[in-house]
């Protein structure tokens, strides 16, 4: 159950910060189609990665540990949807949005039919 949660985990790593940058790079709907995105999200993601582990683990920091790591990410995902926010393309994070409302509703029980109330 734990190596799910850490796949889940790793895609959301590479994912994420990917998408947000390539939403600040490219940021009309033509401009990339949504396999190209998905793309283009995963490699710009893995480049933040690299990028931000290679910064961790110089000498002189020596900041290479879950925490920090998560806190960069963390911040540069912040500061990209600020930027979207800012240039006024916050509608193309609506699907995250309506993503995460699906997600928080309330889910019927297993094995229970549903009920509808009329």
């Amino acid at each position: 159950m734990i190596e799910i949660i850490y796949v889940i985990f790793g895609a959301l790593i590479f994912l994420v910060p990917g998408y947000l940058l390539s939403l600040i790079i490219y940021p009309g709907r033509e401009d990339l189609d949504p396999w190209e995105r998905v793309g283009t999200s995963i490699g710009l993601g893995a480049l933040i990665v690299v990028l931000t582990v290679t910064l961790l683990a110089q000498p002189g920091i020596r900041a290479l540990q879950f925490l920090p790591f998560l806190a960069v990410i963390v911040l540069f995902c912040v500061v990209c949807v600020f930027l979207i926010y800012q240039r006024g393309d916050l509608d193309r994070l609506s699907f995250l949005l309506e993503f995460y409302r699906r997600l928080s509703s309330k889910k019927e029980p297993v094995g229970e039919e549903p009920t509808s109330e009329e």
